[in-house]
């Protein structure tokens, strides 16, 4: 139960999510969204998600260099 708590807490985790169930109904529900637009999600989330892992390497980073903990 814990893991599940902290998967919900990471924004790269629900970003991944994210991103996988709207390719998943589109396919599923055939909504009509072309393979462009698709692609476009998914370039927008993976940018999120690499970004969002330097933005948290950058925080343990000062974390470690002031010598607390996280």
């Amino acid at each position: 139960m814990n893991l599940i708590r902290t998967l919900l807490a990471s924004k790269k985790f629900v970003a991944a999510i994210g991103a996988a169930l709207f390719v998943l109904l589109n396919e599923t529900l055939a909504l009509g969204i072309t393979e462009e637009t698709i692609n476009d999600v998914i370039a927008v989330m993976a940018s999120y998600i690499v970004g969002q892992g330097i933005a948290d390497h950058g925080k343990e980073r000062a974390v470690v260099e002031r010598g607390g903990a996280a």
